[in-house]
């Protein structure tokens, strides 16, 4: 059975800043990262995603106190992207 790679646990955090903040914090140090095309599919999941997977690390992202959850998702989708993650889980706006 071929293990798929799903990567990247997020949290979001608002604050009351104007400009956008993410960041990525490997936690998986054998993972290198490699860029994924944009019509690559990234799974995304509010809790557990429930396929065998390796947690590649953490992605937070901050926006302004106005800001729209589908503002964050884009965020959060261009830094999984970025990475070369294959999904998003644990999604949490805080």
């Amino acid at each position: 059975m071929k293990k798929v790679t799903y990567g990247a646990l997020a949290f979001l955090v608002f604050l009351a800043c104007v400009s956008s903040n993410v960041r990525f914090i490997q936690i998986d140090e054998s993972y290198l990262p490699s860029p994924k095309s944009a019509a690559a599919e990234i799974l995304v999941r509010r809790g557990a995603i429930d396929r065998p997977h390796t947690v590649i690390g953490v992605i937070e992202a901050e926006l302004g106190k106005n800001a729209r959850r589908v503002e964050l998702n884009a965020l959060l989708l261009s830094k999984a992207r970025e990475i070369g993650a294959d999904g998003l889980m644990f999604v949490d706006y805080d």
